[in-house]
C-alpha cells in the first residue's frame, strides 16, 4: 500500500465518523431551537412586539411596539416557527404564527405609515412563508 492509498483510507474513514457525529450534533441543535421557538413564538403570539437587541436574550423586554417603523426582526421568530413546523409537523407552531396575522395585516394596510424598505423581509418570513408552505391564497 502506498503513503497516499493509507492517507486515503484515513481520511474516508475520518469523513464517516464526522457524518455520523454531524448528524447527531445537528439533531441536538434542532431540537434546541425548536424548544427555544416554542416557547418564542407562543409568547410573540401573546403580544406582538419587536423582537430584537435585548442584551440578556429576553428579546421580548425590547422596548418596541410591532407597529413601530424600526420593526423588522419579528419575522426572524414566525420564520424559525414555520422551521420547526416543517421538520417537526407539529401544527402548535402553525397556529402560533396564523395567530399573528390580524397584526401583520394591520401592519400592512392601516399603518403603512409606519413601513420602509424593510417591508420586504417583514413579509418574507410570514406571509410569503406561509404561502409556499401551505398554498393558503390568503397570504399570497
Amino acid at each position: 500500500m502506498t503513503k497516499e492509498t493509507i492517507q486515503k483510507k484515513e481520511k474516508d474513514l475520518a469523513a464517516k465518523a464526522n457524518k455520523s457525529l454531524d448528524r447527531d450534533h445537528l439533531k441536538v441543535t434542532f431540537d434546541l431551537c425548536v424548544r427555544k421557538t416554542r416557547n418564542n413564538i407562543r409568547d410573540l403570539a401573546d403580544e406582538p412586539r419587536t423582537w430584537s437587541n435585548e442584551v440578556a436574550g429576553r428579546y421580548e423586554k425590547f422596548n418596541e411596539e410591532f407597529f413601530d417603523i424600526g420593526n423588522w426582526t419579528s419575522s426572524f421568530f414566525t420564520g424559525m416557527a414555520l422551521l420547526a413546523w416543517r421538520g417537526t409537523e407539529d401544527e402548535y407552531f402553525l397556529k402560533e404564527v396564523l395567530r399573528l396575522a390580524p397584526s401583520y395585516r394591520e401592519k400592512v394596510f392601516q399603518r403603512f405609515i409606519d413601513t420602509h424598505h424593510d417591508l420586504g423581509f417583514l413579509y418574507t418570513l410570514y406571509s410569503v412563508a406561509l404561502y409556499k408552505l401551505t398554498g393558503d391564497l390568503e397570504h399570497r
